[in-house]
């Protein structure tokens, strides 16, 4: 991946800090940011609502510096979503295979 390539080039870059600006500038604010060994390179914990965050993956994946990106989302009501999902399968059919 091409952030690896700009990490070895200039390993002491403070990567933390470029995300941050990046976050900061749609309005949203970095909790925290660690790098870990598990399938998952980096992992940020961010607050702002989901279309700012979704821009700044749109951002990182277009500049070819990572591949995929994972949005979480904890940012909604669990109940509501399952109330609703209630409502929509009373009127959900299912065809004939």
């Amino acid at each position: 991946m091409n952030y690896i390539r700009g990490m070895m080039s200039n390993p002491d870059q403070d990567r933390k800090l470029i995300v941050e600006k990046m976050i900061e500038s749609v309005n949203c604010k970095l909790h925290g940011m660690d790098f870990v060994r598990v399938d998952y390179d980096i992992v940020a914990t961010v607050e702002g609502d989901y279309e700012s965050v979704l821009s700044c993956k749109m951002a990182v994946i277009q500049s070819g510096m990572m591949n995929e990106m994972i949005i979480l989302d904890t940012n909604f009501d669990i109940y509501k979503a399952s109330k609703l999902a209630s409502t929509a399968s009373g009127g959900y059919k299912k065809t004939s295979e």
